[in-house]
């Protein structure tokens, strides 16, 4: 199961938090939320993953997706407060060269 839950910061900056696990069947819904905040114009997308406990490769090519998409438009997915397993499967797939990787959410929004 993933809850998700976006909120607006005053430069333009979603953050997209995730708790839970996304995988196979979760992922459609990020996909789409993400989606859905992209067509309102949003070009600024931190994914705060301090409460996210697994991810799969489906969720993994949800996010490579939309980041690949925000990048024609002319933003950025920038991914925050990975931890454990979940930092360790960005690591091995080296994710962590494609996505701005940050500490805390305050940090990758600032990075925009």
């Amino acid at each position: 199961m993933l809850n998700f839950s976006t909120r607006q910061l005053e430069n333009d900056v979603t953050i997209l938090t995730l708790d839970g696990e996304l995988d196979p069947y979760t992922s459609p819904d990020l996909l789409n939320c993400l989606t859905h905040e992209i067509e309102k114009g949003r070009r600024k997308i931190v994914v705060d993953c301090a409460r996210l406990k697994y991810i799969s490769s489906c969720g993994l090519g949800a996010l490579v997706r939309v980041h690949a998409r925000m990048k024609k438009l002319g933003g950025d997915v920038k991914v925050a407060a990975l931890r454990g397993p979940v930092a360790d499967v960005f690591r091995i797939t080296m994710l962590n060269k494609v996505f701005g990787m940050y500490d805390s959410v305050e940090a990758a929004a600032a990075s925009f």
